[in-house]
């Protein structure tokens, strides 16, 4: 019985094992049969197809037959029959021989093209999705129906007639015209001299270049073909019909006719033309068809003008011509009078009879389309969003150019902020058509805002060079603006001489360029170097000394500098015509600058009463300048006459309401000052005409308008909802309203307050930050989930720091899959920046989508492709975060064999083990569940029943000693030990039993929890596990003379472990157990066990590891059953045993592929145990023994005894990572103690479930047995 359970068991390993080897690839398992040559059987497929395609019944039995016999079983084989049979009706066969290669190849791309053909022929969804698509390409939707076609067919076409179909579907599109061609000669040269594929390239290609000599040929060659004469005949005709009237016409008719003397349709066909062509030429004197073809020719040339001026000339010569008039219509579609030319359209159509119609009607549609698109550009201008919208909506139902329809989709995306989605179909566009110059542009305009000219670079290199050649003006004005900007960046930072080499770099192309002159000189300002930039200006008004703007900046410098005497005189040279408002403005202003720092100067020193006469001196009717009467006003609020000021400041923007929003500003926050809430009211009412130009600006003034409301309100929440009431659009009115509710932990009125916010308009985003913020303060998530979703929609490009801040949120999401939708969109809006990267790939793994979380982290570590101390803590955190998923997913099969051997010199004990060790470990429940299976052979020392005293030291050998019934025995046996656990993180539980087939077995299990409390860790273990030191104590054994069991010890206890390891030099390990022993027929026994130590990591590197340590050993059993007489259990209990040992470990890695560990240890030892009876068990059986001592050589009594000695261990580990998934390994380990001697040996293969892609961590890791676990 226990040889059949053997041979199961080794079965069953086999089989998980061969599993193993086809999982790593499943394509070797039918790469080849018995030796057959897969071309043979590639050739006779061929053959069957061809035979399906021609309707050869003969050709597809005799070529599937031929297959069959060579190669019965194979996967090409067995679904070429099947095919076959489903051609035939024959499904019920044919579905028996799929469900059989379905089972065996389940994921093959042969067998999943098969089951699509079953589900074509069946009523299923596959069929419902290919019927629709026959119906798009029947109603002309071309372009749905391919892309139905291809979602049908995304795994391959099963059978050589739907890929024909789809071909010709693809020829009906231009887009995708050459894509058809290609696909179709494919398919003539996998199947060459097939007059159906020939013929149906010669259709395709002929359809568009009718002329085609390479197609006519074909034609030729099938004409006199039983097959395809008919077939040839119809397309040669239509495509005659098709040319143009000319010589060369004519004689491809006298070709068609020598190869088609009889057909009848050709000769109708071919006098027609020769009638139309007479006429044609005819036609051809006519001065107002002469005017048309010169027309045509214009248009087609894009000289719209020349073309509307022929056309006229034509129309009066053949008024009612549908061809000229179209044409007409044509001329004005070009020129952008789209209602004009869809009359011209709709008159041509009117006078078209039969073939044109369709033309007309199509540049109907054109035109329209275009009307449309021009009125929404108009809207985009102005603004009008939501006129857009409807615009656009009417001309995609045009279905005219869906390009452009993406095109003005994107663009208003993107003026509602919505910058990710609108960047997501510009780059579809320019996938779709890479000369898209459009799409190019807003692509350039989004890579602008990143204000980095090596983006710029980047783009540029990507681009093809026509992709360049179609932006390239756009590309340099981009170049300048932002060169320019990261001067201004380079000059605040210091670098002016960066900044000044960086401005010199963009080309001018000897033009001038006054503000680009203005930015140098600034930064030669900054420098310290006013000379410069005033040199520089003379360099420019040298060679362009009338250029009113470049005289302006140059003005403008020199009053920044204090040279207002300079500045007067460089505006003297601009002409009066070219004297702008902004120029007589700077006049004015530096008329009265001296004035003006003559009094800033009295307030400085606080001498206010002569800044108040200077101010009263002043003559403001003098002043044409309203900023210079603005800063007038600003002195006077320096000197206290606030009302004055006021007055002043009001007057000034009545008279220039353009004046700069700082000085609405200004007023604003002087009257809430004085609380003069009547001309608050005025100031709030005419807030509207102010020029707001950023947002913090349209902040402050929406600001001080509350702020005014507020100024008599007691109740603010009923005030701001009163406000809110009146005024929806008062979004600072609803953030105040939100933070209010916050403060009152008032968290679903909050949130009602920010839907009700957002349906009229956006905060700043400064305010929803802080609104953000105090969500994560009071820790609510659905205002978190709120806020940060809404606020990430609303991040620029460009804005790292609060991409960064924004990721921090999605941790507190209750949805996952939205918190990953916004890490995804932060982490393209940061252009993959590495830290945001990491954060989410640690969002990822937290909410388990560790395939997303592998892949950022993989991003992050790519930039810094080799480990050092000095890399970046995100760049080390993703390493961790790798190794961490990839433990988390991955998986494995292991295989291992064992072999060891222990002798005890104190008892002359022996245990010889063999195994055989099977184990998986497979991803379950956020961890990894496990199944372990041990097949063991075991074997101990041969007793003598002849010889008193080592008849003495088995069972009850001592009694039936000379007369024993056996006169010798070598125990030994056998079994298989199962085990089922799941363990994660934190947690390991498992059970399972000792080998079943051993005389005595039982269940066996533990559960294990770990955690870390600040930097040190710790664990509780809980187990119930075998005892291995003995056979005895591990499988038990049978009695000489009572036909008893005894033996099989079982542990039972709990463990406590504390660990201190930070990765860094030295680390500290202890542990405290206590377990009972309990086996059968065993006397009882416990042990107390105390270990420690420590470890100094001597050298750490990145593939060498040498670790010197010492450890601490205290055990205490009750008693000492480390005999086998009947009562003990064979293992070593001594009373007390102290231990000291001092290992050595030297861990490498060679080329990555391959890490050992090489250990040494040197201990020293003492120990004591008490005496024992040879029955502790049972007082009847010592009773018995103690009356039979004067016949025996030794008492039944087992002495105490104390001893100490030195002992030594050599262990050598290696692991090799040899192929994609696969890893072997090898231990070996010799241990000598005074009364211990164990050798071990393992030979260990392990399969991967993911690919290896990282190098092997240092330390292998051989299998660990069940019964050792």
């Amino acid at each position: 019985m226990a040889g059949t359970m053997f041979k199961t068991v080794n079965s069953f390993l086999g089989l998980v094992f061969c599993g193993a080897l086809l999982l790593s690839d499943s394509s070797n398992a039918f790469a080849n049969e018995q030796g057959t040559d897969r071309s043979s059987i590639e050739w006779l497929q061929t053959q069957v197809n061809i035979g399906e395609i021609l309707g050869d019944e003969i050709l597809i039995s005799d070529s599937l037959e031929k297959l069959l016999q060579i190669a019965p079983n194979h996967l090409l084989a067995k679904a070429t029959q099947v095919q076959v049979l489903l051609n035939r009706d024959e499904a019920r066969q044919a579905l028996r021989i799929f469900r059989q290669l379905e089972q065996e190849f389940p994921n093959h791309k042969q067998v999943k093209r098969l089951k699509l053909l079953i589900n074509l022929k069946q009523d299923t969804d596959a069929r419902r999705q290919y019927e629709s698509a026959k119906l798009f390409a029947l109603t002309g939707k071309v372009v749905q129906a391919i892309d139905a076609y291809e979602a049908v067919f995304s795994a391959g076409f099963p059978s050589i007639f739907y890929e024909l179909e789809y071909y010709k579907l693809l020829s009906r599109d231009d887009a995708h015209y050459d894509k058809a061609i290609v696909g179709i000669t494919r398919l003539t040269q996998r199947y060459p001299g097939v007059g159906d594929f020939e013929l149906q390239k010669a259709r395709i290609i002929l359809r568009k270049t009718p002329n085609s000599k390479a197609a006519i040929s074909v034609l030729k060659r099938y004409a006199k073909t039983d097959r395809y004469k008919f077939e040839v005949e119809g397309l040669w005709l239509n495509t005659l019909a098709s040319l143009v009237l000319e010589k060369r016409t004519d004689k491809q008719y006298r070709d068609f006719l020598r190869l088609f003397p009889k057909s009848m349709q050709g000769k109708l066909q071919y006098e027609a033309f020769q009638k139309d062509y007479a006429a044609y030429k005819k036609l051809l004197k006519n001065p107002g068809y002469q005017a048309y073809l010169a027309a045509v020719n214009a248009l087609d040339n894009e000289e719209s003008e020349k073309g509307h001026r022929l056309l006229k000339k034509a129309l009066r010569y053949r008024p009612k011509d549908s061809m000229i008039i179209g044409e007409m219509g044509r001329a004005h579609l070009q020129l952008g009078n789209y209602e004009e030319a869809i009359k011209y359209f709709e008159k041509a159509l009117k006078y078209t009879e039969f073939e044109g119609a369709e033309r007309w009607e199509g540049l109907i549609n054109t035109a329209r389309f275009w009307g449309l698109i021009t009125q929404l550009r108009q809207d985009l201008t102005d603004n009008n969003l939501e006129q857009a919208k409807k615009l656009l909506s009417q001309a995609k139902a045009l279905e005219e150019d869906n390009d452009t329809v993406l095109f003005y989709q994107a663009e208003l995306l993107y003026l509602e902020g919505k910058e990710l989605q609108a960047f997501q179909i510009y780059r579809q566009l320019i996938e779709r058509n890479p000369t898209n110059q459009s799409a190019l542009q807003r692509i350039l305009r989004s890579i602008q805002t990143e204000n980095s000219l090596r983006s710029l670079d980047k783009l540029s290199d990507v681009l093809t060079q026509e992709q360049n050649e179609l932006i390239r003006p756009e590309l340099l004005v981009a170049r300048k603006d932002i060169a320019r900007n990261l001067a201004d960046t380079k000059a605040e930072r210091g670098d002016f001489h960066g900044a000044i080499q960086l401005l010199a770099s963009i080309p001018n192309n000897n033009e001038a360029d006054p503000w680009l002159v203005y930015q140098k000189a600034r930064i030669w300002r900054q420098a310290g170097s006013e000379s410069q930039g005033i040199r520089l200006f003379n360099e420019q008004t040298w060679q362009h000394p009338l250029n009113g703007e470049l005289r302006y900046a140059q003005a403008l410098y020199l009053s920044s500098i204090d040279e207002y005497q300079q500045a007067k005189e460089a505006l003297q040279f601009v002409p009066l015509k070219d004297k702008t408002p902004e120029i007589i403005s700077l006049e004015n202003e530096l008329v009265f600058r001296d004035f003006l720092l003559e009094i800033d100067q009295a307030i400085a020193e606080d001498e206010l009463n002569t800044a108040k006469n200077q101010l009263a001196a002043l003559e403001l009717d003098m002043i044409s300048s309203a900023n210079v009467k603005a800063q007038v006003a600003a002195a006077w609020y320096a000197v206290a006459e606030q009302t004055r000021a006021i007055n002043l400041l009001e007057q000034t923007l009545n008279e220039d309401p353009s004046l700069a929003p700082y000085w609405h500003i200004q007023l604003g926050t002087w009257l809430l000052a004085q609380r003069d809430t009547v001309k608050l009211q005025q100031w709030h009412e005419n807030r509207q005409r102010i020029a707001i130009g950023t947002e913090e600006e349209l902040a402050q003034i929406e600001q001080l308008s509350l702020d005014y409301k507020l100024l008599a309100s007691d109740s603010p929440r009923t005030l701001l909802n009163t406000l809110i009431a009146e005024s929806p659009f008062n979004m600072d009115g609803y953030a105040r309203l939100a933070s209010l509710d916050m403060n009152d932990d008032e968290f679903e009125q909050a949130y009602d307050t920010l839907l009700k916010a957002h349906q009229f308009g956006e905060f700043t985003r400064e305010t929803e930050e802080q609104l953000l913020d105090q969500a994560l303060l009071k820790q609510d998530t659905p205002l978190i989930e709120y806020l940060a979703s809404h606020l990430i929609r609303r991040v620029g490009i460009t804005d790292t720091a609060l991409q960064q801040k924004l990721i921090s949120p999605l941790f507190f999401f209750r949805d996952q899959e939205k918190a990953m939708e916004l890490a995804q969109d932060l982490v393209l809006l940061s252009s993959y920046e590495s830290e945001l990267v990491k954060q989410a790939g640690d969002l990822a793994e937290q909410v388990g989508r560790h395939d997303i979380a592998a892949e950022y982290y993989q991003r992050v570590v790519n930039t810094a492709p080799s480990s050092s101390q000095n890399e970046a803590w995100y760049v080390s955190s993703a390493r961790t975060g790798i190794t961490r998923v990839n433990e988390k997913t991955d998986g494995h099969i292991a295989f291992a064999t064992d072999l060891s051997g222990q002798t005890s010199t104190q008892s002359d004990s022996e245990l010889g083990v063999g195994a055989s060790l099977l184990e998986s470990y497979f991803p379950l429940w956020s961890g990894h569940g496990f199944v372990k299976l041990d097949n063991l052979y075991v074997s101990a020392q041969s007793t003598d029943f002849t010889a008193n005293f080592s008849a003495g030291r088995y069972g009850t050998g001592y009694l039936c000693y000379p007369q024993c019934i056996l006169e010798k025995i070598t125990p030994k046996d056998h079994g298989v030990a199962i085990g089922l656990g799941w363990q994660n993180e934190q947690w390991r539980v498992d059970i399972g039993t000792t080998p079943k087939g051993f005389l005595l077995d039982s269940l066996v299990g533990g559960v294990i929890y770990q955690s870390d409390f600040e930097d040190f860790s710790y664990d509780i273990e809980l187990r119930r596990r075998p005892l291995t030191n003995s056979l005895l104590s591990f499988a038990g054994m049978e009695d000489v003379t009572l036909d008893k069991k005894w033996g099989g010890v079982i542990q039972t206890g709990i463990t406590l472990g504390a660990y201190y390891d930070l990765g860094l030099e030295y680390g500290f390990w202890s542990t405290l157990d206590y377990h009972l022993f309990k086996g059968l027929n065993v006397k009882d026994n416990d042990r107390i066990r105390a270990m420690g130590g420590g470890y100094y990591r001597l050298y750490q590197g990145e593939n060498y590891e040498f670790t010197v340590g010492s450890n601490l050993l205290y055990w205490s059993y009750k008693h000492n059953l480390s005999e086998e007489t009947f009562g003990h259990g064979g293992y070593y209990s001594p009373q007390s045993y102290y231990g000291l040992s001092i290992p050595v470990t030297f861990d490498g890695k060679w080329r990555e592929k391959l890490v050992y560990r090489l250990r040494l240890g040197v201990g020293y030892s003492t120990s004591e145990t008490e005496e024992i009876e040879f029955f502790p068990n049972n007082p009847e059986l010592q009773a018995q023994a103690l009356s039979l001592v004067d016949e025996r050589v030794e008492a039944p009594i087992f002495e105490g005894s104390e001893g100490e000695g030195v002992s030594y261990n050599l262990q050598a580990i290696a692991e090799y990572h040899f192929y994609d998934h696969w890893i072997m390994g090898l231990s070996l380990s010799v241990d000598r103690a005074e009364l211990y001697e164990p050798n071990y040996g393992q030979f260990y293969i392990k399969y991967k479930f993911n690919p290896i892609l990282r190098p092997l961590d240092l330390g292998p890791s051989p299998i660990s047995p069940y019964v050792n676990f």
